[in-house]
């Protein structure tokens, strides 16, 4: 696999680190599921409405910070 080079915000390491402990399972898993689940939902408004799919995809990142 290839190392992206992402900053998390405290809030998400926070969450993260939380569902870790409560599945038992690595942050490492957590995060990439998470990012899994957030892309795949992108990518499908972004196929019916690629401007539904940017304006998703940039409230969620200033949320994200």
């Amino acid at each position: 696999m290839k190392q992206l080079n992402v900053r998390f915000s405290e809030s998400q390491s926070l969450k993260v680190s939380d569902l870790s402990d409560k599945l038992t399972m690595s942050s490492s898993d957590i995060a990439r599921a998470a990012l899994y689940i957030g892309l795949n939902e992108i990518m499908s408004l972004a196929s019916k409405d690629v401007d539904r799919g940017i304006e998703f995809a940039s409230l969620n990142a200033v949320k994200a910070k």
